[in-house]
């Protein structure tokens, strides 16, 4: 039987890889697309902050990097980019 991970286990998986903040609560939670991510994150592995993601990208985030058919993506506004961008 597997230990199930514990509460410091499971807040600290989610953290930004760059600024460390939790990725898991929205608006941080979101899905772009493979292309997208590989530029950000070649490594595939983590979680970055719409923040962060915009600083690895180095350019402005725009909505055809999100993958706005998924429900995950339900929150990613044009209103929430412009602020991220800004």
């Amino acid at each position: 039987m597997s230990e199930q991970p514990t509460r410091y286990e499971l807040r600290t998986r989610f953290r930004c890889l760059d600024c460390y903040i939790d990725t898991l609560p929205d608006p941080n939670e979101y899905s772009v697309y493979d292309e997208v991510w590989l530029e950000a994150c070649p490594g595939w592995v983590g979680h970055l902050c719409l923040r962060c993601l915009r600083m690895r990208l180095r350019r402005d985030l725009k909505l055809s990097d999100f993958m706005l058919d998924c429900e995950i993506n339900n929150h990613i506004t044009q209103e929430l980019l412009n602020e991220v961008n800004s």
